[in-house]
């Protein structure tokens, strides 16, 4: 059977952890429920409002307005913070006959760091749960990891340029069963440091979330599979 493939990307920026009062948060998008291509998302929101509202268009979401940027310069702030963190999280519900099976996190921004004590740092992550309890599991499973990124940060050396960030989560390895119904959090934090005659700066420019959904096979096919299978071990012996 071909398997059928449908990407959604997201464009976003980031930090973690669980829905709950999302409609409560300074950053409650304007409009936090709807429909993409592939599925429909609800209690879209950040807490801090640096990511922005997002538009949808197609299967995407694009933050465009997003406010991650600081800066360090001769032990203090100057007119942006020295850090600055949020958290976005987003229930997202495939279609029916559709399931999630890949999401992958991608961002980059640029940084400076001059000698003398000074340092540039990103910690950002992504966080997945499931929503409910999906048998025969005992309730909702998750899974959270980095973003990776290159270089590796802090950066405390005098260095300049562009970094890039990658989380890449096979969502049928981490969390087996077929899944329509997904909580995604993403967590960004920046952070300088300097100190008198240094400078640090550090900003989040632009990152997308693509999630890619496929066709759940139907019982009957499930059966040919099974069935397929057997044959081929007859073969063998």
């Amino acid at each position: 059977m071909t398997r059928n493939r449908r990407v959604a990307v997201l464009g976003a920026v980031v930090v973690a952890l669980s829905l709950g009062a999302t409609s409560a948060w300074a950053g409650a998008w304007t409009t936090s429920s709807g429909n993409a291509d592939g599925f429909s998302y609800s209690g879209g929101g950040d807490l801090n409002g640096l990511f922005g509202d997002p538009f949808v268009f197609g299967g995407s979401f694009f933050f465009t307005q997003s406010d991650f940027h600081v800066q360090s310069v001769d032990g203090g702030p100057t007119t942006l913070p020295e850090a600055q963190s949020d958290t976005m999280s987003v229930d997202v519900l495939a279609d029916a006959g559709l399931t999630f099976s890949l999401i992958r996190v991608t961002a980059h921004g640029s940084y400076a760091v001059t000698e003398g004590g000074a340092s540039a740092d990103i910690d950002a992550g992504l966080a997945i749960s499931e929503n409910g309890t999906v048998f025969p599991n005992p309730g909702p499973r998750s899974w959270n990891g980095p973003l990776v990124t290159q270089p590796v940060f802090p950066v405390s050396t005098a260095d300049s340029g562009t970094w890039n960030g990658l989380s890449t989560v096979d969502i049928s390895f981490i969390l087996p069963a077929p899944h329509s119904s997904l909580n995604l959090s993403l967590s960004n934090d920046l952070l300088t440091i300097s100190t008198v005659g240094s400078s640090a700066e550090i900003n989040m420019t632009f990152e997308d979330i693509e999630i890619q959904l496929e066709v759940i096979p139907e019982p009957a096919t499930f059966g040919l599979m099974a069935m397929g299978g057997l044959a081929l071990l007859r073969r063998r012996r």
